[in-house]
């Protein structure tokens, strides 16, 4: 155990296994260590972006989340709540804040944000430019339900580069495990006096 309480784990080839999962070499720098080793295995730096939504009852209070990893470590959070909202809104919500976080942070590498709701990623990647067409209705002059949303992710979708990628809930993914806890904690902070 170093001093300050980070369980430090050597390997025989001279790496250390941090907390589980920060790779350091004996001897050089964090970042040229962890360079080295992403280098080494053929794994490319990106920022990975895990977004989730939560309500119960659906309508009822809900809560949202996302969670930053870059190069498999957890860098940053977000969440939020609200008392009486959706399941549908609470995911766009994620992955509507991620896009924010995304803007004002700008990492210089490749960003990759997942969700575990294919109406989200459909949404933000196929149908949002026909929405768009059409004053933000769907067909015939119908609501279209979060039109507000979609019409506040829609500049950020343009202006940022990122891919948006769908990944099953549930299903074991660390990253959308963590996100849903998030969300979870943040609906359940919507439901207290």
């Amino acid at each position: 155990m170093h001093s300050l309480g980070i369980e430090v784990r050597e390997l025989t080839d001279g790496w250390a296994v941090v907390d589980g999962d920060t790779i350091l070499k004996r001897g050089l720098p964090f970042d040229a260590a962890r360079d080295e080793y992403l280098k080494r295995h053929g794994a490319t730096r990106k920022v990975t972006i895990c977004t989730d939504g939560s309500c119960w009852p659906n309508p009822g209070p809900g809560g949202w989340a996302f969670c930053v990893f870059q190069d498999g470590l957890e860098t940053d959070v977000g969440q939020g709540s609200e008392r009486h909202t959706t399941n549908n809104r609470m995911e766009i919500t994620a992955v509507l804040e991620a896009l924010r976080w995304l803007e004002a942070n700008r990492p210089p590498l490749a960003v990759e944000i997942l969700s575990d709701s294919q109406y989200v990623v459909n949404a933000v990647t196929k149908w949002r430019f026909g929405w768009r067409k059409r004053g933000w209705k769907k067909g015939r002059n119908k609501a279209l339900p979060n039109a507000d949303l979609w019409a506040e992710i829609d500049p950020l979708a343009e202006r940022l580069s990122f891919e948006l990628r769908w990944t099953r809930g549930h299903a074991g993914h660390a990253g959308n495990e963590r996100a849903d806890q998030l969300a979870e904690q943040a609906r359940m902070s919507a439901t207290a006096p």
